[in-house]
């Protein structure tokens, strides 16, 4: 210990501005119950570099423990600023800080966020929300609520005086049996579907905000319930976005070069904080460089390692079919974007051997337009300027390649997505993003309803349409069901 400590010591004094070394041995000192230390060694850490996220958590926690609720919410606010995706602990820690302060609006917002994102790991969101609906006088949610984080945890040292509570809740309820009060919540129900989809106004209108009365929701044709609605930026903390960027890295395509680090940043993820980013590549094979993630150095590793993605042919809807699989075997209540940066040209077009490619490529497409469908997942094509061609023989240019782009191209419409047509630039990647964040983003809605079980699971039609088609132009808003 004491040569680590040596060590960064050492490291600081000959870079003072050191931020890993800072957090290091704020994590040591931590480690072995030198509080003050460690979080003057957190602090340093961030003055050294703000946008470092290790330091913010383990002070945070520090922060929970000496109960100063301000800096509590000041640090774990910063830190959310960075990422609010990947550490459900910190919203757990903000909503702590808010309901000490009483600000309890906030202290509930904060504990949606950290459920909606990893509620099984940390049932002190239950315990939080609990008390949040007893200050709102919303009794029945806080039984529920109660019960669920004293199922979780009956030990927990916050556990008697949340069992003193719920016992005087069900004394003043008494025809609200145990258990059966828990109200349903979604972002932890595999059973609640989620249709995402955009409006546009007619042609010289002004944009309406639309509100649960202007849609109705349908499966089979048949009116369901609408137990969620959201539009636009008020589901920035209750609702978490997916973005996955899918890049051909097959030999006619040139994939865009270095990036600017903060691209992801400036372009959508400062203005969304719900939103994180999935960098995947693909020719032969899959290969997924991140998981979703905010973390600007991550995603900016992800993209180049793209570039080394080994060049061959391009399996192109069998790889969008397995985007789509593997992203759905995440979190549920969750919305998921797929773009594609991409020819249009798949490998089932007869240009290569059977060694070396899947010929039948091509008759994938329906099977990939089909798992995104089921998933609600929204694919964006952006067809891409193919130079490969444009030096290619007579003899190759003979072969018709415009079935796999019209293909490529209809996935948008077949999922509720919106295709782009790109020269290739090195400001292509940005250039999306801030469409996605301005035109697509700012304009989607969200509706879910409960499903039913059944026995032998069945596919169900899901849908989304305006009470009032003058209202506008509707997109997406369709998936499949099994239930």
């Amino acid at each position: 210990m004491e040569e680590a400590r040596r060590g960064y010591e050492a490291a600081i004094s000959l870079f003072p501005d050191y931020e890993e070394a800072w957090c290091s041995l704020g994590l040591l000192q931590a480690e072995h119950d030198e509080f003050v230390a460690a979080m003057h060694s957190f602090r340093q850490a961030i003055r050294s570099d703000p946008k470092g996220i290790c330091p913010y958590l383990p002070l945070a926690m520090l922060q929970h423990g000496a109960g100063d609720w301000n800096a509590l919410v000041e640090t774990t606010d910063r830190m959310l600023r960075l990422d609010s995706i990947d550490y459900p602990l910190a919203h757990l820690l903000n909503a702590a800080g808010h309901y000490n302060l009483g600000e309890f609006d906030e202290a509930e917002k904060a504990a949606r966020a950290a459920e909606a994102l990893d509620s099984r790991a940390f049932p002190q969101i239950w315990q939080v929300l609990g008390w949040t609906s007893t200050v709102k006088h919303n009794d029945v949610a806080a039984i529920g609520q109660f019960q669920q984080y004293l199922k979780s945890l009956p030990d927990d040292p916050g556990a008697p005086p949340v069992r003193r509570a719920l016992s005087h809740l069900m004394e003043q309820h008494p025809d609200i049996p145990l258990e059966a009060s828990s109200m349903p919540v979604f972002r932890t129900n595999a059973n609640l579907t989620l249709l995402q989809f955009q409006v546009a106004p007619k042609p010289g209108s002004l944009i309406k905000r639309l509100g649960p009365e202007d849609i109705e929701v349908l499966e089979d044709g048949v009116p369901q319930k609408a137990q969620l609605f959201d539009a636009g930026r008020s589901y920035q903390s209750s609702i978490p976005v997916e973005i996955t960027l899918l890049f051909d890295c097959s030999s006619s395509v040139v994939v865009p070069g270095t990036l600017d680090p903060h691209v992801f940043q400036e372009s959508i993820l400062d203005e969304y904080e719900n939103v994180s980013i999935a960098i995947y590549g693909f020719s032969d094979d899959l290969t997924r460089l991140t998981k979703p993630t905010r973390n600007g150095r991550t995603l900016q590793k992800a993209m180049d390692a793209v570039q080394n993605v080994p060049v061959r042919n391009t399996r192109l809807f069998g790889a969008i079919r397995d985007v789509v699989r593997d992203a759905v075997e995440g979190r549920s209540g969750v919305i998921r974007m797929i773009v594609v940066f991409s020819d249009g040209v798949s490998a089932g077009q007869g240009f290569c051997g059977p060694n070396f490619c899947d010929l039948d490529d091509e008759l994938v497409y329906g099977a990939a337009a089909e798992s995104a469908r089921e998933h609600g997942v929204s694919i964006y094509p952006v067809v891409l300027a193919n130079f490969y061609y444009a030096n290619a023989s007579p003899k190759f240019l003979m072969l018709n390649v415009e079935p796999s782009i019209q293909h490529y191209v209809a996935l948008a419409e077949k999922t509720g997505g919106r295709s782009f047509l790109r020269n290739q630039t090195d400001s292509v990647i940005p250039t999306i993003l801030k469409t996605l964040a301005k035109e697509v983003l700012a304009n989607t809605y969200v509706a879910g309803y409960y499903t039913k079980t059944s026995e032998k699971p069945k596919e169900h039609e899901a849908k989304v349409l305006l009470r009032n088609q003058g209202i506008g132009q509707l997109t997406g808003g369709s998936r499949i069901v099994v239930h």
